[in-house]
């Protein structure tokens, strides 16, 4: 009996009584926690439902404004969901190892394909779109009468390659993973596959994305909320623009080198690794080449680098060598004696809606003469008691939006407050900044 492929696992055993699994020791000792998954997906859901997409109706708060926005004579297409994999929460050498791959925005999809995901397209479609089409009915390259992938998903697929099995390759077998505590899977259904951008703008006719500034800043909220939820332990950014575009959001605490560095959004640790899209142009391509210098001298050693990192314990940032600590990464972080209104000195990058920047202000006037509390538990206390003075809702209700015509200060959503940002994002930001425990 010779090899067998995974997809035939089942009518191996039925026909031999067992096989024989070898799994190389270069891949790590990979356990699964399906039902952590299954929460989180859960929890994402949830939030989708609530903030993004309900059946059919796209129910995204800035909508209007990112489609008025758009270049003239541009295409819009609204709400494309992420790919969420069912074995998302693994671990490695016993260390949790959570996958999230960001990229600009979906493409235009073409052939077959182009009704069923051209818009409105939910996490569940999403996961189709990717792990069943992209992922078990595509190959590497065309080989064995599947059509071969994009030079995008090529390039994914290398990467997870590296960070999950022995390496890049063309064979379908090694793009299976053995956990030592469940079936094997699909490196597709390992990771996550998340957008900066959820719509996407660009000519007619045509999969290239020309995003506005105006969907950038509104489509960071939504950005950061699927961050605090799938909270990656490891992020591939690709492209130049999605380097830039999260920038602020996944600030660096520690630069290891130009491509791989430390960051702590709201106290969730993580390695973001930033490298050129795969199918960019010329030295920058590493999507379509199994060879390609940028994915050999570049991608390769950087994700290495960065699963070292993630399986061996690292000193303090200070000592840490090799590395160089970022002053800057904690800016507004207080001195002692500080107030609980210094805690605002430095506005964050994006707002919900733009009644949150009038809510901050206030807050801040309120609590400015107020000293430090103890602990990260009374800091909370005070700032929500504070929200709810300035909102008069408190932030544990259900509500999404609410507005108040006395935070009216002009625009579109002028008066309006995003409380999912709030709880999700800036009170997260503020107990952050205290260094309180």
């Amino acid at each position: 009996m010779g090899p067998v492929r995974p997809e035939h696992f089942a009518e191996a055993v039925e026909r031999f009584g067992a096989i024989l699994v070898i799994v190389p020791d270069s891949r790590g000792l990979i356990t699964v926690d399906v039902d952590a998954t299954r929460r989180r997906i859960r929890k994402l859901s949830d939030y989708v439902t609530r903030s993004l997409l309900d059946g059919e109706r796209f129910r995204c708060p800035h909508q209007q404004e990112c489609r008025a926005s758009r270049h003239a004579g541009d295409d819009f297409r609204e709400g494309i969901m992420s790919h969420v994999g069912q074995r998302y929460d693994l671990s490695r050498g016993g260390r949790p190892l959570r996958i999230m791959v960001v990229g600009q925005e979906s493409g235009l999809p073409k052939g077959p394909d182009s009704a069923t995901f051209s818009g409105h397209v939910s996490l569940e479609a999403r996961y189709e779109q990717v792990q069943t089409r992209a992922g078990q009915q595509r190959r590497y390259t065309a080989q064995d009468g599947f059509a071969g992938r994009n030079p995008h998903m090529r390039g994914t697929t290398s990467a997870l390659r590296v960070l999950l099995g022995d390496g890049p390759g063309k064979d379908y077998e090694g793009e299976f993973i053995y956990p030592a505590n469940d079936k094997p899977f699909h490196v597709y259904d390992g990771f996550a596959l998340v957008n900066r951008l959820l719509c996407s703008a660009g000519p007619q006719g045509s999969s290239q994305g020309r995003s506005t500034p105006t969907m950038r800043d509104n489509c960071a909220e939504h950005f950061t909320n699927t961050l605090s939820i799938l909270e990656p332990t490891l992020v591939v950014l690709q492209g130049a623009g999605v380097a830039k575009w999260t920038r602020a959001l996944l600030e660096p605490v520690v630069e290891v080198n130009e491509h791989l560095y430390e960051a702590s959004p709201y106290g969730n640790p993580m390695l973001v690794c930033q490298f050129s899209h795969p199918s960019a142009h010329g030295q920058l391509r590493w999507g379509d080449r199994l060879d390609a210098p940028y994915l050999v001298s570049t991608v390769m050693p950087t994700l290495r680098a960065a699963l070292q990192r993630l399986e061996t314990p690292q000193p303090g940032p200070t000592s840490s060598a090799g590395t160089r600590e970022l002053t800057g990464a904690r800016q507004g972080a207080p001195s002692e004696g500080s107030t609980v209104g210094d805690l605002f000195e430095r506005e964050p990058y994006q707002w919900g809606l733009r009644g949150d920047a009038v809510v901050w202000t206030a807050m801040r006037s309120r609590l400015e003469q107020l000293e430090m509390p103890a602990t990260a538990f009374e800091l909370e206390r005070l700032l929500a008691s504070a929200f709810k003075s300035v909102v008069g809702i408190g932030l544990e209700t259900d509500e999404d939006v609410v507005h108040r015509p006395e935070l009216e200060r002009g625009g579109m959503s002028s008066g309006q407050v995003h409380l999912p940002t709030w709880k999700g994002r800036l009170i997260p930001i503020l107990i952050d900044r205290s260094r309180l425990t």
